[in-house]
C-alpha cells in the first residue's frame, strides 16, 4: 500500500503500475459529479498518507463518508496520477465521532453537527444499526422537528437502500455502474425485488442478462424450479430468437432450449408453460409457434393497416399517367422504360406500394419521376430512410430534403411515440433495413388520408431488428410492386453494378480491369488478408486513387470474430492509421481516442443518435466521456454510456446497410463459412460507390455466391395479409 500512494509526482513520466490497488479512506473534496450515472472526481484522505489520493469512478457517498475504492492507477497528463476506480463500496464508521461526521456529510439533508450529535448522543454508537432496522425510531430523540424527521426516515431509507444494494451487488461482481442503473430504475425496492424476483433484472437493467441474473438468483439460494426463473427463461430465449430476426419460435425448440438452459426436464417446462394465461409477458402461443407478445401485436397492426390501404384510393384524386409520363419524360430529356412507366402509373393509383430493383436499373430516376409529378399536382410528400447516410443520399439524388424515420417521427428524448406526420404521401428509401419495430411506428404516424412509397433493394439483407417486413409484403402478393431489373447503359460500365447483379445471378465475378472500380485480391490465409487490407487503407488506394484513409475507405466484415472479423481489424486499423491520439480513453480494453471513427451500436432516443450511425471522437471529456461528432450532430457520452460505441474502421455487412462509401473492402475467408451468403455479398459490394475490392480466398467467395439459402426467418406478417 505505502509503496501506491508514493506515486504522487504530478510531474513524472514514469509509467504507473497495472496491477490492482484497493484503498479505504474519507471522501473529501468533490471535483466532479454527474447525478445522472453517478461518475465522480474526487478526493479521498488515507490514514499515514501526506497527500489525499484522486479517484474516478461511480460514486454514492458523500463529502466525509468512508468509501472503499478498487481499481487501477493512470496517469492524467495534467493532474497527474489517479485511481480509475472499477468499484467504490461505501464503509460505515463505527466510532461515535465517526457516526456524527457520517450522518452530517449531506446523506440526511437537513442534519448538521448539531443534530448529528443529538442522535449519536440518543443511540449511542448502534445509531446506524438501529436507523438501518427502523429509521422511524428516530422519533424517540427529544427536540427534533416533526417535519425534520419525516424528511430524516425518508432520506434514510433511500440512501441505506443504495448502500445495502452496493455492497450485496459487488459479492455477485456487479460492478458499481451497472449497480447504480439498477438503483436508478427500482430506487429503495431494488433488494426487495432482488429477493422476491431477481430474474425481472434480465428484462427491466441494459447490461444484466437471463445469465447473470439466473446466477445471482442461484447463489441467493433460489429454487432452481421456481416458475418465477422458467417464465424468465421462456423469455429470454424467444427475444434471443428475435436477435436472429425472428419474431419467435417453434414451441418444440422454445422447449427444448429452456431446459437446457435451466438444467431442468422439458416437462417441467412444458408444465409451466401450459399455466401461462394469455397475455402475459412472456410469450404468445398460436398453434406450434411461440411469439414475442409485443412484436405480436405489431405484426397484427401493421397486417390490418396495410390490408385496408390496399383497399383505398390515393387522397390526390384521379392523375391521368397517360398525360404525366410524356410531361415527365420531356422535362428530364429522358425515357422511362416499360417496369418504369408501369410503375409510376401505378404509383399514381395506389394507397400503398412498392419499388424493388438492384444497383443502375433507374430506382433514383423514377423516383424523381415521380415526385415530379407530385410536386406538378401540389401533393405534399416527405422523404426519409432508416439511416442519417441513407436520408443524405436521398436528399443529393432528389434535390429534395429528406430525414432519418427516428427524426422525422420525433422520437427521442424519452418519446417513444411517433408523431403524426404531416403529408399526402410518405416515400421511404431503403426499405429493406425496416424492421418490425419500426415499420409499426411509420403506421402510427402515417396520416389517414396519407400514401406509402416504399422503395428498397429485396435481394439485400433482411433488418437487423426482428421481422421481413419488405420481403413479407412482397411475398403476400397483396401489394402493388413493380420489381426494376433492366440494367441502364450508363450503369453498365461499371463493374461494381455488374458483378453486384452477376453475384445476384449465381454467377462468378468478371474480371477486373486495370482501369476498373472492382478488384479481387486472392489471399490463402487471414494473416496475409489483413496485411493487404492494411495497405489498402493506408497506402495503396489514397497513393492511387486519392482516396483518405480515415473517412473514405470502410472495410465491411461478414462477421465479427476472427483475424479479419471487425473486433481484430479495428484494433490493427486504429494502430495504423491513429497510433497516437492528442487524448485518449479506455474503456474494457478497447481504446477510443480524439480522431478515432466510432459507430452508435444501439438506438438512443435521448442522445438522438441511432443503431448503425457513424461518426468520429473530437474530444476526451474530463469525466472519462467522449464527445462524437455525427454527420448532423455532436454527441457527448458519460464513461458509463459509452459501451453504446464501438470502433468503426471496419464494421460487418449487416451494420452498413442503409450507407454507401467512396470505397469499400470485403475480406472474404473459409474462417467466415458460418456468414458466407449471396445476399450478404451482394450487400456489401452495393455500398461500394467509386470501388469495390474483395480480399480473401476464392473458395470462400464462390461459396458465398453459390449459397442462396438465406435463414428464413419466423414472422406472422405474410400469413396475415392473406387472411384479411
Amino acid at each position: 500500500m505505502e509503496l501506491d500512494l508514493r506515486i504522487t509526482d504530478p510531474t513524472s513520466n514514469d509509467p504507473m503500475p497495472s496491477v490492482p490497488v484497493t484503498l479505504t479512506g474519507v471522501v473529501g473534496r468533490i471535483v466532479y459529479r454527474d447525478d445522472e450515472s453517478g461518475f465522480s472526481i474526487f478526493r479521498v484522505h488515507i490514514d499515514k498518507a501526506d497527500e489525499p489520493v484522486t479517484v474516478r469512478g461511480i460514486l454514492i457517498s458523500r463529502f466525509g463518508e468512508i468509501v472503499t475504492c478498487d481499481g487501477v492507477w493512470e496517469r492524467h497528463p495534467q493532474y497527474g496520477p489517479q485511481l480509475n476506480a472499477t468499484d467504490i463500496v461505501p464503509e460505515l464508521p463505527t466510532s461515535r465521532r465517526g457516526i456524527e461526521n457520517y450522518l452530517s456529510s449531506g446523506i440526511l439533508p437537513g442534519v448538521g453537527p448539531v443534530t448529528a450529535k443529538k442522535i449519536v448522543a440518543f443511540f449511542g454508537e448502534d445509531t446506524l444499526a438501529i436507523l438501518d432496522k427502523d429509521p422511524t425510531s428516530i422519533t424517540s430523540v427529544p427536540k427534533l422537528k416533526k417535519k425534520l424527521i419525516e424528511k430524516i426516515v425518508f432520506n434514510w431509507k433511500e440512501h441505506s437502500a443504495m448502500r445495502e444494494l452496493m455492497v450485496f451487488l459487488r459479492g455477485y461482481e456487479i460492478s458499481s455502474a451497472l449497480a447504480y442503473k439498477i438503483h436508478r430504475v427500482y430506487g429503495a425496492r431494488a433488494m426487495t425485488v432482488l429477493h422476491d424476483n431477481p430474474w425481472k433484472m434480465a428484462r427491466d437493467i441494459k447490461g444484466i442478462g437471463f445469465k447473470k441474473a439466473d446466477e445471482i438468483a442461484v447463489t441467493m439460494g433460489c429454487p432452481m424450479d421456481s416458475p418465477d426463473r422458467i417464465i424468465a427463461a421462456i423469455s429470454f430465449v424467444v427475444n434471443e430468437g428475435a436477435k436472429q430476426g425472428h419474431c419467435g419460435v417453434p414451441e418444440f425448440s422454445l422447449i427444448a432450449e429452456c431446459a437446457s438452459l435451466l438444467s431442468l426436464s422439458q416437462d417441467m417446462v412444458s408444465f409451466t408453460l401450459d399455466g401461462l394465461t394469455e397475455p402475459n409477458d412472456a410469450v404468445v402461443r398460436q398453434g406450434e409457434m411461440c411469439w414475442i407478445p409485443r412484436i405480436y401485436e405489431m405484426e397484427s397492426t401493421i397486417a390490418e393497416t396495410i390490408s385496408e390501404l390496399i383497399t383505398l384510393k390515393p387522397s390526390w384524386g384521379q392523375i391521368d399517367p397517360a398525360t404525366e409520363i410524356p410531361w415527365v419524360e420531356q422535362n428530364t430529356g429522358n425515357h422511362l422504360a416499360e417496369n418504369q412507366k408501369k410503375a409510376l402509373a401505378l404509383q399514381l393509383s395506389s394507397r400503398v406500394m412498392i419499388i424493388t430493383g438492384g444497383p443502375g436499373c433507374g430506382k433514383t430516376f423514377l423516383l424523381n419521376s415521380i415526385l415530379k409529378v407530385m410536386a406538378r399536382h401540389a401533393v405534399r410528400f416527405i422523404l426519409s430512410a432508416p439511416t442519417g447516410k441513407a436520408a443524405v443520399r436521398m436528399t443529393e439524388s432528389t434535390g429534395y430534403p429528406a430525414s432519418t424515420l427516428h427524426r422525422l417521427m420525433r422520437l427521442g428524448v424519452g418519446n417513444d411515440e411517433p408523431e403524426e406526420l404531416n403529408c399526402d404521401l410518405l416515400v421511404v428509401d431503403e426499405f429493406s433495413m425496416v424492421d418490425v419495430g419500426l415499420m409499426h411506428k411509420i403506421i402510427q404516424a402515417l396520416p389517414a388520408h396519407a400514401s406509402l412509397l416504399l422503395v428498397g433493394d429485396s435481394d439485400q439483407l433482411p433488418s437487423v431488428g426482428p421481422g421481413a417486413v419488405l420481403f413479407n409484403l412482397i411475398d403476400s402478393k397483396r401489394v402493388p410492386f413493380v420489381r426494376l431489373n433492366h440494367v441502364f447503359r450508363q450503369a453498365a460500365g461499371s463493374l461494381i453494378v455488374d458483378n453486384a447483379h452477376q453475384i445476384n445471378a449465381g454467377r462468378w465475378l468478371l474480371p477486373h480491369r486495370e482501369d476498373g472500380d472492382f478488384f479481387f485480391l486472392e489471399a490463402d490465409t487471414q494473416e496475409s488478408g489483413i496485411d493487404i487490407i492494411d495497405s489498402l487503407v493506408k497506402t495503396r488506394l489514397p497513393a492511387k486513387y486519392g482516396f483518405s484513409p480515415m473517412g473514405d475507405i470502410q472495410v465491411l466484415c461478414p462477421m465479427n470474430r476472427g483475424i479479419c472479423g471487425t473486433v481484430n481489424m479495428n484494433f490493427r486499423l486504429q494502430e495504423s492509421l491513429n497510433p497516437h491520439p492528442a487524448a485518449k480513453a479506455e474503456f474494457f480494453g478497447t481504446r477510443f481516442g480524439v480522431g478515432d471513427r466510432v459507430m452508435q451500436v444501439v438506438n438512443n432516443y435521448d442522445k438522438g443518435v441511432f443503431n448503425g450511425d457513424s461518426g468520429v471522437i473530437v474530444d476526451v471529456l474530463d469525466d472519462g466521456g467522449l464527445s462524437v461528432q455525427f454527420p448532423v450532430n455532436v454527441v457527448e457520452y458519460d464513461k458509463i454510456d459509452i459501451d453504446e460505441l464501438m470502433l468503426a474502421y471496419a464494421m460487418t455487412i449487416h451494420k452498413s446497410q442503409g450507407s454507401d462509401f467512396p470505397a469499400v473492402i470485403i475480406p472474404m475467408f473459409g474462417a467466415h463459412y458460418m456468414m458466407l451468403q449471396r445476399n450478404l455479398l451482394y450487400t456489401g459490394v452495393t455500398r461500394a460507390r467509386r470501388l469495390c475490392v474483395v480480399v480473401g480466398q476464392r473458395e470462400a467467395v464462390e461459396m458465398a455466391i453459390r449459397n442462396n439459402k438465406a435463414l428464413k426467418r419466423n414472422t406472422r406478417l405474410c400469413n396475415l395479409l392473406s387472411m384479411f
